[in-house]
């Protein structure tokens, strides 16, 4: 996950692990409701299309919007389109002026025989 910077958050990435168990995406940053939490799940349909919806607490900000300030609530949704192997997804951006700029990058772990992971570490 990378987002843009904006007037009152820095740029930042982050790399977690996440599941796909029976056609539903699981992925959480940080611990619940601590500071940068987050926590994104959904259905992915047959042609690997998902909504997913991403939910948490900020890590940090500046005060400005009373949405970004540190400790405060955020959701919103990531439209992404997923592979056998891996995956792409842009965050909701509304009508630009509540969100900001997100990318995200799906990669199967795999252990050296190509066979998927018991407990994926991140990249």
């Amino acid at each position: 996950m990378a987002c843009d910077a904006s007037e009152h958050m820095p740029a930042y990435k982050w790399q977690f692990v996440s599941a796909i168990a029976g056609g539903t995406f699981h992925g959480q940053h940080g611990e619940e409701h601590g500071p940068g939490y987050m926590v994104m799940d959904g259905p992915i349909n047959a042609d690997g299309s998902a909504k997913l919806h991403a939910k948490g607490t900020v890590q940090a900000g500046k005060a400005g919007l009373v949405t970004q300030l540190k400790g405060n609530k955020y959701d919103y949704y990531v439209e992404a389109k997923f592979t056998a192997t891996s995956g792409t997804g842009k965050r909701d951006e509304g009508a630009g002026i509540l969100g900001r700029p997100c990318s995200f990058e799906f990669t199967k772990q795999t252990d050296s025989a190509g066979a998927p992971t018991a407990s994926p570490t991140p990249q």
